[in-house]
């Protein structure tokens, strides 16, 4: 019988754990969730920005203020930018840096109109300053339209003083012409009437000055005061109505009063009562 087999040569062969112990089995330690405790209070801390402010760059939330150095500069350059602006706006001619600086040259022929002292244009500077005219644009637009003004007959050159006699002699020649062939005499009548009343004590010293100024200005307030004089019982002066009424003068009215129709008559002495001539017609 042959011999039995070795068993233990029949043991497996490995070595794969061989030296390894077994330890004690250990739970998973839990890992330490980091608070943000800190950063929390660290946010509590920050200022927001004002709302008007555009740019929130410029803001240092942490200080609670704008940035000094990025606010400056930003500063900076919108200023230049005006400034391009300003001069691109322009288009041709110098800016002034202020509205002082403008400087209104009156054109030849408007030396006598444009008053550059006067007050308006300290406001035109200012307005014109807003707007961005240049030095050059401002004078020509002033000079621009104050000739129009000229020629549009909307203002007039100061006369001079032998201008301004020959001017007001025309003028009283015109307005005696108005009253027709009896003007000095309706002239003196109403000063008289004028005087009288004053030293009477009917008119105070301002009212005899309106009257007088009303005497001075022309036809209608000398036929007005001559009217009022009549109806205080002065006498009647002759007058040519029709210069001031459109009327026929009285006594062309008079000469061919038998040729009207009644009903002529009659509109004719509405119309004078109408226009307040005097209740009898003067010859």
């Amino acid at each position: 019988m042959p011999e039995a087999e070795n068993t233990q040569d029949l043991e497996p062969q490995g070595g794969v754990t061989d030296g390894v112990q077994a330890q004690q089995e250990t739970q998973p330690q839990e890992q330490e969730i980091p608070s943000n405790e800190g950063a929390e209070q660290a946010a509590a801390q920050e200022i927001a920005a004002p709302e008007a402010l555009t740019n929130k760059d410029l803001w240092d939330a942490l200080k609670g203020q704008l940035k000094t150095d990025e606010t400056l500069e930003e500063l900076n350059r919108q200023t230049k930018r005006a400034e391009d602006l300003r001069q691109k706006l322009s288009k041709n001619g110098q800016l002034p840096k202020e509205a002082a600086e403008y400087e209104i040259t009156p054109a030849e022929g408007l030396q006598d109109i444009i008053d550059v002292k006067a007050e308006i244009f300290g406001d035109i500077k200012e307005l014109a300053f807003k707007n961005h005219m240049s030095k050059e644009q401002l004078n020509g637009f002033i000079n621009g339209y104050m000739q129009l003004m000229l020629d549009k007959g909307l203002v007039q050159k100061p006369l001079s003083e032998q201008e301004a006699k020959e001017a007001r002699a025309a003028y009283v020649a015109e307005q005696k012409k108005r009253l027709g062939a009896q003007a000095d005499t309706m002239i003196q009548s109403a000063v008289n009437f004028i005087e009288a009343q004053y030293r009477k004590g009917v008119l105070d010293e301002g009212e005899k000055a309106a009257l007088m100024r009303l005497a001075d200005r022309d036809a209608a307030g000398i036929s007005a005061l001559n009217k009022l004089r009549e109806m205080a019982g002065g006498p009647v002066v002759p007058v040519d109505n029709a210069q001031t009424d459109g009327l026929p003068p009285d006594r062309e009215l008079v000469e061919k009063w038998d040729t009207y129709s009644e009903s002529e008559k009659l509109r004719i002495l509405q119309q004078r009562q109408k226009l307040g001539r005097p209740k009898h017609f003067a010859e």
